[in-house]
């Protein structure tokens, strides 16, 4: 899966096909297969990271939709890691401090997916 690496430029999404209308995106995909996103409305997530202590985390709607699958089929690093510990019954997450930010997404998606977020999070110095 995708995975987002320290020093990255992020690149946000400014909303382009989020309000298309069905008939110009059935041409869009005609041409080529677009990437699944999941939209976001605006919102803050709170959380407590066991290392790095309170986080509060801002996700600014179209602005933050961010990519579920990419275009050639590559699912995205945090749909899988959701996954991953929805179906395992993960209850501590530990991960590289890299993905601090990340976790407020991560978070989102399991509130969109109607799962309880329980687990403690420990993102570590990498």
């Amino acid at each position: 899966y995708l995975l987002p690496h320290v020093g990255e430029v992020v690149h946000r999404y400014d909303g382009h096909c989020r309000h298309l209308e069905a008939k110009l995106i059935k041409e869009f995909m005609t041409s080529k297969e677009p990437s699944l996103r999941l939209a976001v409305n605006s919102c803050d997530i709170d959380f407590v990271d066991r290392w790095q202590g309170f986080q509060h985390i801002h996700l600014e709607g179209e602005l933050d939709d961010y990519v579920l699958r990419r275009g050639d089929g590559m699912y995205a690093y945090n749909l899988a890691v959701v996954l991953d510990d929805i179906v395992m019954g993960i209850t501590e997450v530990i991960r590289g401090d890299d993905l601090l930010e990340t976790t407020g997404q991560q978070i989102y998606l399991y509130k969109t997916l109607q799962t309880s977020f329980n687990s403690k999070n420990i993102q570590i110095p990498s």
